[in-house]
């Protein structure tokens, strides 16, 4: 059973209440942020603070090409803004933090690697990440 299916419907009360009005967009505004560093950190073995300080520009790229995702499901962000919230919010978590998949790579654990990436494998620059990592 994958991480996800185990995770408590409660985790998303505070989603749910406060983007009533458009649920999908609050959604992926979190997947963006949470497959990126969770590849990226888990790609390079690395916390988050290396990742944004050292190569900015890829996690750039991965915002861009999830926002071009999302806009093809109808979801429409902007990719400016999403950008500039993903790179801000990382900025305030401590530099030396860890995302989950990383955490399950580095002890050879099941990861979320099909949950939160095989979904975006589509697109060539993710996928260049997404194979290296399976």
């Amino acid at each position: 059973m994958s991480r996800l299916a185990k995770s408590s419907p409660n985790m998303w009360e505070d989603v749910f209440k406060q983007n009533k009005e458009n649920i999908l967009e609050a959604i992926w505004k979190k997947y963006i942020f949470i497959s990126a560093f969770a590849t990226l950190t888990s790609y390079y073995k690395q916390p988050m603070g290396w990742v944004i300080e050292n190569k900015e520009g890829e996690v750039r790229e991965f915002v861009s090409r999830m926002v071009k995702i999302a806009e093809s499901k109808k979801i429409m962000l902007s990719e400016e803004k999403e950008i500039e919230r993903v790179v801000k919010q990382v900025k305030n978590i401590p530099y030396n933090s860890k995302t989950s998949m990383q955490i399950d790579f580095e002890k050879n654990n099941p990861t979320e690697i099909e949950n939160l990436v095989g979904y975006l494998k589509g697109d060539s620059f993710i996928n260049s990440f997404y194979k290296k990592l399976i």
